[in-house]
């Protein structure tokens, strides 16, 4: 009897069936997996076009990527905002043992994609030079273990749904690497209102759903670990215990490092903006002016040759 009333309030460490799982994922796991696979490869191929047509300075791993990231991500986010509907958040119990299948389609998903794109990284060779190679390596790899494991568990489904939130700030960041793929303008008019609009949208974004989402993950994490942890640390296994905590630890530290770099990038072209409107302006006066003057003083120049003539005569 104890064991059943366990299993109902879901403290049982016991794995989805298949049934359940396949349910979860709405028949679309070994496709889903395929299909991104067979659309990365697609999107290199037209990438690697694109480039060659349009003569652009980029990498078509990294071109494939962000066309894919362009319709991905607001789906994924809409997956995973949607999820909250099937999780009890309002008790510690139903934040770590609430079951959604839409959270667990979120999970396969993300780390699918992650997954090939790892995959594309390595056998392409796309941004070993950059600085930020490594943690972004890092980011992906933990990502990947992290949810892969989480679709086979029907623990923490809310943490889960709130970590993936934070993708939300990666769709105007995605629009600023096609932006500055295609080489598109940044301050000249009207160009330049959309790209400061995109840059505040990114800094916004990046605010709410990483630098104040982080820490509300671990705020809720240690209330529910600290006053009921036999409803909450107590029902994980040791893999549960060191990876939850640490990889949102590792998310954390770099999304500040991150937000730093966003809000440099932001001022500058804010600057710029600033700058070239009042070199614009500053070129309207001049050209308002320089008329009249150059006419006055060429007619100056002109009477004053005369009055010299006159006076040697």
């Amino acid at each position: 009897a104890m064991e059943d009333e366990m299993q109902r309030r879901g403290l049982v460490a016991e794995l989805p069936s298949s049934a359940t799982f396949d349910g979860a994922l709405g028949g679309i796991n070994k496709e889903t997996f395929g299909a991104v696979a067979v659309s990365y490869v697609f999107l290199t191929f037209f990438a690697a076009r694109v480039i060659r047509t349009y003569r652009l300075k980029v990498e078509a791993a990294d071109l494939a990527d962000q066309f894919f990231n362009f319709w991905f991500l607001p789906y994924l986010c809409y997956v995973s905002a949607l999820s909250f509907y099937e999780i009890d958040y309002s008790s510690v119990h139903g934040r770590w043992h609430s079951y959604s299948p839409r959270c667990i389609r979120m999970m396969f998903l993300y780390s699918t994609k992650t997954f090939i794109r790892t995959v594309q990284t390595i056998v392409t060779g796309s941004g070993w030079n950059k600085r930020d190679f490594v943690p972004l390596m890092l980011h992906h790899v933990l990502s990947v273990l992290l949810f892969g494991y989480g679709v086979f568990t029907p623990r923490m489904h809310f943490f889960a749904s709130l970590d993936c939130l934070c993708e939300v700030a990666t769709i105007p960041l995605n629009n600023l690497h096609l932006w500055q793929a295609f080489g598109l303008p940044k301050t000249e008019r009207p160009l330049n209102f959309v790209y400061i609009a995109n840059g505040i949208l990114l800094w916004t974004t990046y605010l709410v759903f990483r630098v104040i989402l982080f820490p509300m993950w671990f705020v809720y994490f240690l209330h529910d670990t600290y006053l009921q942890p036999d409803d909450s640390w107590n029902t994980l296994n040791g893999f549960e215990k060191v990876s939850s905590w640490s990889v949102n630890l590792f998310l954390l530290v770099i999304s500040f490092i991150w937000f730093k770099e966003i809000s440099k990038g932001l001022l500058k072209a804010l600057r710029g903006s600033k700058g070239a409107s009042d070199e614009a302006n500053g070129q309207c006066s001049d050209q308002a002016h320089s008329q009249p003057n150059g006419h006055s003083n060429g007619k100056g120049k002109d009477q004053l040759r005369r009055r010299i003539i006159a006076n040697q005569e």
